[in-house]
């Protein structure tokens, strides 16, 4: 299962795609002004980058101060709820 998580911060915008839990891609980018833009650029240019389609991916989750931006996200979530998961992964 193709999975997209995405953090839009104040300062940078950070994608990841999973694998069925193994990482494939990884994107960093300024966030600059706009949330909304800064989403769909680093998720646009990481998927370009592995060759997928935004089609392929089966679950896409955001979070950050921008997570409610992202349009396109099935589900957003908050930074602490995104950190105590992440240590129990």
């Amino acid at each position: 299962m193709l999975t997209l998580g995405m953090d839009i911060g104040s300062i940078t915008t950070k994608a990841v795609v999973l694998d069925n839990n193994t990482i494939v891609g990884s994107k960093i980018i300024f966030t600059g002004f706009n949330a909304v833009k800064a989403g769909e650029k680093v998720t646009q240019e990481l998927l370009t980058e592995l060759g997928l389609s935004l089609e392929k991916i089966e679950k896409i989750v955001a979070t950050g101060y921008g997570r409610k931006s992202v349009a396109f996200a099935h589900n957003n979530i908050t930074e602490i709820t995104c950190h105590a998961k992440g240590a129990h992964f």
